[in-house]
């Protein structure tokens, strides 16, 4: 058996294997921000042999809803929905946990160009425009969803900070030009207090074995962003507010992508060497295609947990698969 398929433990919840199926958007809301049949049927074959799933962003209150098939929870509305949802995932034996997210006010398409000088001249950002008060309280909502998200059945949550969203243009100087107040973009302390503040507010707000995980940027793979050694000393401090998994991703320049590197785990480089300063176990995600390529970059200690995305996204049984031809079937 690869070390893919080996347990893990995350706090007293034990995982089947290493493998986690990476949070995509499915564009299946209903317009009013509530889990449909078509959110259900995307999940039930993809989930299948994964250990955890992180289902999509959803948007904590209505300023942070981003497109218009965004799921939210917003309300008590949501739950029932996720309820389903994690009832889905549970019949396969997946544990699940919830992506919660922000757009700071602004859609999809103004947050990808929000870098772009044609698009957006002046460079302001998100990050840029709400006040100390309104951050105040988006973490506050951040707290009161994952609650939500408990009193649906999920197992946890996860906290997007990264990619062209609130929290990770809050933490990146290239999207962060607050020149004063609490979060502002001139320290470590005030681009990092929105996430830790948050990281702080939803542990205080669910129980001790509800898992809470942060999804950071490796860096921005750009002059004058974030580096490797201030995700790593952030990574360290969420690990201090509560955390109990770090998932590593990118920043806001490259979203998805790592702009030096195509390999199976692309991130590996920078996440093996921050996963080398911390205790709680860490996701690497990022073109791994295959389980021979998680068995190697678990191996090489890129990470303790290997994400899923665009293989399974791109054809639903290919865990199913996979796991059948490494067995012989």
């Amino acid at each position: 058996m690869g070390l893919a398929l080996q347990p893990l433990s995350i706090g007293n919840i034990e995982l089947k294997n290493r493998l986690l199926l990476a949070p995509s958007g499915t564009g299946t809301g209903d317009g009013d921000g509530h889990i449909t049949e078509d959110t259900l049927r995307w999940f039930e074959q993809r989930s299948k042999g994964f250990a955890i799933a992180v289902t999509e962003h959803a948007a904590v209150d209505a300023l942070g809803v981003y497109h218009k098939n965004m799921i939210t929870a917003a309300d008590g509305s949501c739950i029932p929905g996720f309820s389903r949802l994690a009832g889905v995932l549970h019949q396969n034996g997946c544990r699940c946990l919830l992506q919660l997210d922000h757009g700071g006010g602004w859609d999809l398409q103004a947050l990808r160009g929000c870098l772009d000088l044609e698009k957006n001249p002046d460079g302001h950002s998100p990050a840029d425009e709400l006040d100390d008060c309104v951050l105040d309280g988006i973490v506050e909502s951040f707290g009161k969803a994952a609650r939500r998200a408990e009193q649906a059945g999920y197992d946890g949550v996860q906290i997007k900070g990264c990619h062209v969203f609130l929290l990770g243009m809050l933490f990146s100087p290239l999207t962060n030009h607050r020149q004063a107040g609490r979060y502002s973009g001139q320290t470590f302390e005030g681009r990092s207090r929105m996430i830790l503040e948050t990281m702080r507010c939803i542990r205080a707000s669910v129980g001790k074995d509800f898992i809470v995980s942060a999804r950071i940027a490796v860096q921005d793979y750009f002059p004058g962003g974030s580096t490797v050694e201030e995700a790593a000393r952030l990574a360290q401090e969420l690990e201090l507010a509560g955390a109990d998994l770090i998932d590593l991703s990118g920043g806001v320049k490259y979203y998805y992508s790592n702009p030096y590197s195509t390999a199976p785990g692309y991130f590996g480089e920078s996440a093996g060497w921050i996963r080398s300063t911390l205790k709680k176990p860490v996701v690497l995600t990022g073109g791994v295609s295959s389980l021979e390529q998680a068995d190697i970059l678990l191996q090489e200690g890129k990470g303790d947990i290997i994400g899923i995305c665009r293989a399974v996204r791109e054809k639903e049984t290919w865990l199913q698969e996979a796991l059948e031809k490494q067995q012989g079937i």
